[in-house]
C-alpha cells in the first residue's frame, strides 16, 4: 500500500520518461556549425529552452509535492514523539526488571563457575599432592614400585581424572578415587623413603670407607713426608758435620802447613847453620894441609875437633834419613808426625852420643 501511494505521487510528474525520450530524439542531433552558422545556433538555444522549462517545471512540481509531504511529516513525528512519551515509562520500567534479572542470572552463573573453579582447583592440589601429573588435557598418576612387572613383589596402579570429573564428581565419588589413590601413595612414599634410607646409608658407608681410605693414605703420605724430611734433615747434619770436618781439616792442614812451613825454614836455617860449621870444621884441615903441617906438631882443641867431626858424621850420616821424615810429611796424621818427630829425636841423641863415642876413641888413639 505504501509503494502505491508513493507511485501516485511520482506519476503526478508531467514529463515522464517518454517526453523526455522525445526530447532526446528532437534535439540531441543538433550542431553548431562554427561562428558563422546562426541558424543552428539559435535551433540549440531554443532546444536549451524547452529543455529548461521542462526542468523548472520538474522543480515546482517537485516543491508542490514536498511542501505536503513535510507537513505530514511534522504531523507523523509530533504523534509519533507523543506515542512514544507515553510508551517509555513503561518500557523502561520492564526492562530494568529484565535487566535485574538477567544480571542476578549472571552473577549466580559467575559464582556458581567461581565455586566450581575453586572447587576443581581444590581437587587439582589434592590430586598433585599425591602423584597426579596433569599433562594439560587429563590428570593421571601411575603408582608403580616394587620391582619390575614379573617380581613377586611388583605393584602398580593407574588413575586418570578430567577436569569436568573434577567438578562432575559428588564428594563422596571424589572422596574415594582420592582415598584409594592417596593410600596407594602413601605406600609408594613408604616403599621410596625406605629405599632412599637404605641408599643413603650405603652411601654413607661408602663414604665413610672412602674417607677413612684417604685419611689412611694421607696419613702415609704425612709418614711418608716426615720421613723424608727426617731423612733430608739427617743427610744435612751429615752435611753439616761433613762441612764443619772439612772445615776443621782445611784449618788444621793449614796450620800443619804453617808449621811445616815453619819447621822447613828453620831446617833450612839449621841446615845453613851446619852447613857453616861444616865448613868451619873442614877449613883447619885445609889450612894444616897446605902448609903441610902435622898433627903431631900442633896441639888441637879437643872439644872443638869432636864438635866438628859429630856434625859432619850427622849431616853425612842421617841427612837422607831426616829428609825422608819430611818428605813424607803430609802423607801421615799429626800424631804420627809428632811420634815421629820424637824418633827422629830419639835417633839424632843416639846417634850424636855414638859419634861422640868414636871421635873420643879416635882421640885417645891419637
Amino acid at each position: 500500500m505504501e509503494q502505491t501511494h508513493i507511485e501516485k505521487e511520482i506519476a503526478k510528474f508531467s514529463v515522464t520518461d517518454a517526453a523526455i525520450a522525445g526530447l532526446n530524439n528532437q534535439y540531441s542531433h543538433l550542431t553548431i556549425n562554427g561562428i558563422e552558422d546562426k541558424q543552428g545556433y539559435l535551433a540549440v538555444r531554443e532546444a536549451r529552452l524547452v529543455v529548461k522549462n521542462k526542468r523548472v517545471e520538474v522543480e515546482k512540481k517537485r516543491k508542490e509535492l514536498t511542501a505536503d509531504a513535510l507537513a505530514v511529516q511534522r504531523a507523523i513525528n509530533e504523534e509519533a514523539k507523543r506515542i512514544t512519551g507515553l510508551l517509555e515509562p513503561l518500557e523502561d520500567y520492564l526492562k530494568t526488571q529484565e535487566d535485574n534479572y538477567n544480571k542476578e542470572k549472571e552473577r549466580l552463573k559467575k559464582e556458581q563457575e567461581h565455586v566450581e573453579q575453586a572447587l576443581i582447583a581444590s581437587r587439582a592440589k589434592m590430586l598433585l599432592e599425591i602423584g597426579f601429573i596433569f599433562d594439560g588435557l587429563k590428570f593421571s598418576a601411575n603408582y608403580h614400585y616394587k620391582g619390575t612387572e614379573n617380581s613377586p613383589d611388583y605393584m602398580s596402579y593407574t588413575e586418570e581424572l578430567y577436569p569436568h570429573n573434577l567438578k562432575d564428581y559428588s564428594e563422596d565419588r571424589f572422596n574415594e578415587v582420592y582415598a584409594h589413590c592417596y593410600l596407594r601413595h602413601q605406600e609408594k612414599q613408604n616403599y621410596l623413603a625406605e629405599e632412599k634410607r637404605k641408599q643413603e646409608e650405603l652411601e654413607a658407608k661408602i663414604e665413610a670407607e672412602r674417607k677413612a681410605e684417604a685419611e689412611r693414605l694421607e696419613a702415609e703420605r704425612q709418614k711418608q713426608l716426615a720421613k723424608e724430611a727426617e731423612e733430608r734433615r739427617v743427610e744435612q747434619e751429615k752435611l753439616a758435620i761433613q762441612r764443619a770436618e772439612q772445615e776443621t781439616e782445611r784449618k788444621r792442614l793449614e796450620a800443619i802447613a804453617r808449621e811445616q812451613a815453619e819447621k822447613e825454614a828453620a831446617l833450612k836455617a839449621e841446615q845453613e847453620r851446619l852447613s857453616k860449621i861444616k865448613e868451619e870444621a873442614e877449613r883447619p884441615t885445609l889450612v894444616i894441609s897446605q902448609e903441610q903441617v902435622t898433627v903431631e906438631e900442633q896441639e888441637p882443641d879437643f872439644d872443638e875437633v869432636s864438635e866438628n867431626i859429630v856434625v859432619h858424621r850427622i849431616i853425612s850420616i842421617d841427612r837422607d834419613y831426616i829428609l825422608n821424615y819430611i818428605n813424607n810429611y803430609f802423607s801421615i796424621t799429626e800424631d804420627q808426625i809428632q811420634e815421629s818427630l820424637k824418633t827422629i829425636d830419639h835417633r839424632l841423641d843416639d846417634v850424636i852420643g855414638q859419634l861422640i863415642k868414636e871421635s873420643i876413641n879416635e882421640h885417645r888413639d891419637y
